[in-house]
């Protein structure tokens, strides 16, 4: 007879039915773990900061009888902030966060005297040191701990996963660890103490990050990373520690779509001769992700005839500025910002079109998530990056043509290139090697192997989990 299914109780910050883009990876675990023995249980956050993007059809993958736990959490920030804030009492920034004199209205707080100002600044850094420390999600890992020690209880796992970012979830990971003498598996989807992308609002909590990031690389079972040069990163860095207890695993694609993608491949137009290159990039604009030089580049084109049109669908935090470029270019008619859409829709938009956007500047080690659902379409790809695991991926595949991400002179002429393989109709099936590399399901199968890896390696101090197990049931 089979073996019994095994219990994971994974830690996910965001489940659907919130669509952004790091649930697609643990929703692509919860759905294809039962076929490889193991059965999720899974704690989640019921609600998620600012506005974010609910897709209820994603709920259809979780496999039925799946145990997902959605909790709902307070925020002491917005009521403890309000003592430093001017303004309404309670208020908030349009992305959920309270605000404070020293950061939401730097012309009051230039008019206080110094000694106040100085005060302002020290509270308001001693605030991002209790609440945003790892980072804003912190007050999530108390209720999560709860939850989990009674999942503990409840249904007995054998294994422990958790997710990040927000890396804050990992410290639910290790204080389960200790309380319970479970093996932990920490699945980083991004670099965190030693970010090479983004800022670091939090000066004073950053120094902490490289001490929790080693506590929690020391205890954790398994250091599960999203990209190969990630995973060397990371041994590289903690040396000390075996490089097996490092495992790359990368985003996918989740096999399930393919009929999806050729139902929209099917229903999409094909693009009249001499009419616009369409060029759609389906994802959030942030950070480094700069459009100025691809804006640049169409305008330069458009100058030597070759009409292209444009389409960003997704969120865009910098949307106010670039439409002023756009304007100042001359080419609205050429580029169309959208908000997220479902990801139905979104498979449709990246049909219709006919090169495909991915940005990654100055990144050696991530790759967002939209570039393996792109593989599926057979389309090419147009990379905006500089030397790194994406520029890696779009040559070793053939997906498409690399372009230096802030020459708009580069990206005219890769266009070009593009616009011609279009005509000729060169767009093909996706390859099988790649389908292969990157096929949800068997990524799920290697997640499985680690976590039997973990169990077994774990050996004697089974019976110190199920003694603490035993304890626990007692609290």
């Amino acid at each position: 007879m089979p073996d019994a299914p095994k219990t994971a109780l994974l830690l996910a910050h965001s489940f659907p039915p919130i669509s952004t883009a790091g649930v697609f990876r643990i929703l692509r675990f919860v759905k294809y773990l039962p076929e490889f023995g193991w059965q999720p249980v899974v704690i989640a956050s019921a609600t998620r900061r600012g506005q974010v993007l609910r897709d209820e059809r994603l709920l259809e993958q979780v496999p039925p009888g799946t145990i997902v736990q959605r909790l709902e959490m307070s925020n002491p920030e917005a009521w403890i902030g309000s003592l430093l804030r001017t303004g309404k009492p309670g208020g908030k920034s349009p992305n959920g966060s309270t605000t404070s004199a020293t950061t939401a209205e730097p012309h009051l707080t230039a008019a206080l005297p110094h000694a106040t100002q100085t005060w302002r600044t020290w509270a308001s850094k001693l605030q991002e040191l209790l609440f945003r420390t790892p980072d804003e999600n912190i007050w999530w890992v108390g209720p999560a701990v709860r939850a989990g020690l009674k999942a503990v209880r409840e249904t007995n796992p054998d294994v422990i996963y958790t997710t990040g970012p927000p890396h804050s979830t990992h410290l639910s990971g290790l204080a389960l660890r200790l309380l319970t003498g479970l093996p932990w598996v920490a699945d980083f989807r991004d670099p965190w103490s030693r970010q090479p992308w983004g800022q670091k609002r939090n000066l004073w909590g950053a120094k902490l990050l490289p001490f929790i990031e080693r506590e929690c690389v020391r205890r954790a079972s398994c250091v599960i990373l999203n990209t190969g040069r990630m995973a060397r990163d990371f041994q590289e860095h903690y040396h000390q520690f075996p490089k097996s207890k490092f495992v790359a695993i990368p985003n996918g694609f989740d096999p399930d779509l393919k009929p999806l993608v050729g139902e929209c491949l099917r229903s999409s137009s094909v693009r009249a001769v001499g009419s616009h290159l369409r060029i759609c990039h389906p994802g959030s604009l942030y950070h480094k992700r700069d459009l100025r030089p691809l804006l640049d580049a169409i305008r330069l084109l458009a100058d030597s005839g070759l009409q292209v049109r444009f389409e960003n669908v997704g969120d865009c935090v910098t949307r106010p500025e670039l439409e002023i470029h756009v304007r100042k270019l001359g080419i609205e008619k050429s580029v169309v910002f959208e908000n997220a859409v479902p990801h139905r829709d979104v498979l449709q938009r990246m049909a219709n079109s006919d090169v495909l956007l991915v940005i990654q500047p100055d990144n050696a080690l991530q790759v967002p998530g939209k570039l393996y659902e792109m593989m599926l379409f057979g389309k090419q790809i147009l990379s905006l990056t500089d030397e790194g695991e994406v520029t890696d991926l779009v040559h070793r595949y053939e997906l498409g043509e690399v372009a230096r991400s802030n020459d708009a002179e580069d990206i005219a002429r890769v266009i070009r290139r593009l616009a011609e393989c279009s005509k000729k109709n060169e767009a093909s099936s996706p390859k099988l090697a790649t389908l292969e590399a990157f096929d949800g399901r068997l990524l799920t199968e290697r997640l499985a192997d680690r976590f039997d890896a973990v169990v077994r390696d774990f050996g004697s101090c089974g019976e110190q989990a199920m003694s603490h197990s035993r304890e626990l049931s007692l609290i």
